[in-house]
C-alpha cells in the first residue's frame, strides 16, 4: 500500500519554521562559523572537530525541535537517525568531556548517501540550518533514477561492502 502524500505544513507553521532556520544561520554568521558545507567537509579532522564542538556549544536548536521533541522523526534526515546514545542526555551538553557513549554502527549509510549526491547531482552534504535556503536556490526537480538501482549502488559504497570505496 503507497503511503498517502504528504501535504506541506499550515502557513503559520512554515513561518515559524523559516524565521527558525534564519535564526540559526543569523547566529553562526555573527559567531564567525561558515554554514557552508563543504567548507566543514574540507577542514582537516581536528579542524573539522573543533569545528563541531564551536557548532555543538552555540546551543542553536534544530529548527524542527518543539520542546526538546522531534516533529518531523518520521522524516527525519538520515544523519539523524544515526546518531545514537547510550548516555544521559546531560552529557550531550559538552561534548568534549567525552562523557557521550555512542552506539558503534558498522558503516554511515548518511556518507554513503552523500557520496552518491555528489556524484549524482554535483553536490554533497547540506547544513541542515541551510536546507530551506538550499531548496529554494535549488528549484529543479531532481533527476529520477530507478529506484532500487540507485538503492543498491548506495548500498554498495557502504564500509565493508565489496568494491567500497
Amino acid at each position: 500500500m503507497a503511503s498517502p502524500a504528504k501535504l506541506p505544513p499550515p502557513q503559520p507553521r512554515r513561518d515559524l519554521l523559516t524565521a527558525r532556520f534564519a535564526a540559526a544561520r543569523s547566529r553562526f554568521a555573527a559567531a564567525g562559523l561558515t554554514t557552508h558545507a563543504p567548507d566543514v567537509a574540507a577542514l582537516n579532522a581536528h579542524d573539522r572537530d573543533a569545528y563541531g564542538r564551536s557548532y555543538f556549544r552555540m546551543a542553536v536548536a534544530c529548527p524542527f525541535l518543539d520542546d526538546e521533541n522531534c516533529t518531523i522523526h518520521p522524516d527525519r534526515p538520515l544523519a539523524c537517525r544515526e546518531y545514537l546514545v547510550t548516555s544521559p542526555a546531560i552529557f550531550c551538553s559538552d561534548p568534549a568531556e567525552n562523557t557521550i557513549r555512542d552506539v558503534p554502527l558498522a558503516g554511515h549509510a548518511s556518507a554513503a548517501l552523500t557520496r552518491r549526491g555528489k556524484q549524482l547531482e554535483g553536490h554533497g552534504t547540506v547544513l541542515l540550518i541551510n536546507a530551506l535556503a538550499w531548496a529554494a536556490e535549488h528549484p529543479a526537480p531532481t533527476p529520477e533514477y530507478p529506484g532500487i538501482e540507485l538503492a543498491l549502488s548506495t548500498i554498495a559504497q557502504l564500509p565493508g561492502a565489496p568494491d567500497a570505496a
